[in-house]
């Protein structure tokens, strides 16, 4: 069994809150800016204040509490009214590297 800690054959927790900011800005709707360093600069503020309510790291993350920030950031895209469909197909998609990752 691996060590759950933040380094895998799969990928660095890092690179991971990395594609979630990348999701944040293409698909968020609570992300805000016409310009994609405005668009960067809103997402990765609302990360970091994601991170901050789960209690986390945003510098050095864990997967495990990449998947809390995950579940907090879903809460949040279902009460700002985001497709559903978009929103589970994203977090399958990310979640589901982040498990294979703690594997």
């Amino acid at each position: 069994m691996k060590k759950i800690d933040t380094f895998s054959d799969y990928g660095t927790a890092e690179q991971f809150r990395d594609e979630i900011l990348q999701c944040l800005i293409q698909e968020s709707t609570l992300v805000k800016g016409e310009t994609y360093e405005e668009k960067y600069k809103s997402a990765e503020k609302y990360l970091m204040d994601v991170f901050q309510k789960a209690n986390a790291s945003y510098a050095v993350p864990t997967y495990r509490k990449l998947l809390s920030v995950m579940k907090i950031l879903v809460g949040n895209e279902f009460k700002a009214g985001k497709d559903s469909k978009i929103i589970s197909k994203n977090f399958m998609k990310i979640s589901n590297k982040i498990k294979k990752a703690c594997v």
